[in-house]
């Protein structure tokens, strides 16, 4: 057999981008009191996480609240949500959020006039891509009138 005259040239080299997975969205939430008074205002607080480094794409917050509190107003310090109301659930457009991002979406109602009302909210969280982990991405907050 013959040989190779130059053996420098025998490496061929490619590149390539290793995915970074699937944002992983979590919800927690909490409320400024769990027993209002009758006729009391108080606050529903939605907290959104991206938990790795991978960003969350399209990502849509859905809060049901509850039929007998009067709405008052939807929002977030670190940004301006879009949301749509259909009846008492609120859909909330949060856009692309990076990985590493935690923000808080408070929605504020007034509780009813009658004491021993049960008032429970539940929040959604989905985006473009296929979560990871499903288990975290709703919560439900319950507060009752006293």
């Amino acid at each position: 057999g013959s040989s190779d005259p130059d053996l420098t040239n025998n490496v061929a080299r490619t590149s390539f981008v290793v995915a970074g997975g699937t944002a992983d969205l979590q919800l927690g939430g909490s409320m400024s009191t769990k027993a209002p008074d009758p006729g009391a205002q108080f606050d529903y607080r939605v907290g959104v996480k991206v938990a790795g480094k991978t960003t969350a794409e399209n990502v849509v917050l859905t809060i049901d609240l509850p039929a007998d509190a009067t709405f008052v107003g939807i929002g977030s310090i670190a940004l301006d949500p879009a949301c749509t109301a259909a009846g008492t659930t609120w859909t909330c457009s949060l856009g692309s959020l990076a990985g590493g991002t935690s923000l808080t979406v408070v929605a504020t109602v007034v509780a009813p006039g009658t004491v021993g009302t049960d008032l429970t909210a539940t929040a959604r969280i989905a985006h473009a891509a296929a979560d990871p982990k499903l288990d975290n991405n709703s919560v439900t907050l319950t507060a009752t009138t006293r």
